[in-house]
Order: structure tokens, then sequence, then C-alpha cells
């Protein structure tokens, strides 16, 4: 029984990006996603540490976030459609896309090794 709980808990872990992009695991099968991680993972880790990567919905389609969490660094989030391509930036001015135009913001992905902190 306990096996059988195990076993469904791992699947919905792992299927929770399931049709995104039309696609069932977006960093595997979106090329353009894939090569930004493995760059990502190729950086020493003092570096690779502070990226990651959130998925979150916005005005009805799938969108990419790419991040880096480094205390030192002044970000600018980019914001990605599915095929990579950047629509805009994160912030309140007119061309600009804000935080609260995102809708079920979720973690896709972050190295093993990450200092990021999401709670």
């Amino acid at each position: 029984m306990i096996s059988l709980v195990l076993v469904v808990i791992i699947s919905c872990e792992k299927n929770r990006f399931e049709n995104t992009c039309g696609v069932d695991d977006p960093v595997e099968k979106l090329a353009w996603l894939r090569d930004q991680i493995t760059y990502i993972e190729q950086l020493d880790t003092e570096e690779s540490q502070y990226y990651y990567m959130r998925i979150a919905k916005y005005r009805g389609g799938t969108v990419f976030l790419p991040g880096n969490c480094n205390p030192v660094i002044n970000s600018v989030f980019v914001v990605l459609n599915c095929s990579g391509e950047r629509i805009g930036i994160i912030g309140n001015g007119e061309d600009m896309i804000g935080w609260d135009e995102l809708t079920d913001m979720q973690l896709l992905w972050q190295p093993e090794n990450s200092a990021c902190n999401f709670q």
C-alpha cells in the first residue's frame, strides 16, 4: 500500500507540468529551455547555484521567468513565451508586465545545489 502511494505521489510530481506548451516535460522537450539549463549547469558551482526557472500563466498562455537569486546582483526579470522569445520584462512601465498579471507561478527548475529559497 505504501509503495502504491509513493508511486502516485512521484508520478503526480513528475507530471505537474504535463501539457505545458504542448509537451509533457518542458525542461527536456523544449530545446531552447534545455539548452539554457545545460548552459547554467556547466557554469562553476559558485555561479550556477543562484539560477532558477519559474513558469506562470499570462494572458491565458504559459510564460517562463528565468531568474537569479544572487543577493549582490540587481536582476531584471524577463518574460519568455513557449518559443523562448522575450515578450516583456517585469516592471511598472507602460511596456512592462506587472507581477500581479502573472498567475499560477511555480518553480520549474533549479540546480541541485540551489542557494535560492522559495518559501
